[in-house]
């Protein structure tokens, strides 16, 4: 699916070891976040065969935002 997008660090962003606080004392790396995604958003991506990943991790005013750019949530029947 897209494992093979873990080892290519640009998909981490410019910083691969930007943490941040998700509780005091809590916090999580740039990897950490994007294998949450992945393991979280992908299995349910109409895409996730197709090998449209564009994952992308960005911190904009101390928010820190994950999301692929081909995301489609399969349809439930």
């Amino acid at each position: 699916m897209v494992e093979h997008l873990v080892e290519d660090q640009s998909v981490l962003g410019s910083n691969p070891n930007l943490s941040t606080n998700l509780k005091e004392g809590v916090s999580m790396t740039t990897k950490e976040r994007f294998d949450k995604y992945v393991e979280e958003h992908c299995k349910h991506c109409e895409n996730k065969n197709k090998f449209l990943c564009d994952i992308k991790i960005a911190e904009i005013d101390d928010i820190i935002e994950t999301k692929c750019n081909y995301y489609k949530r399969e349809q439930i029947e």
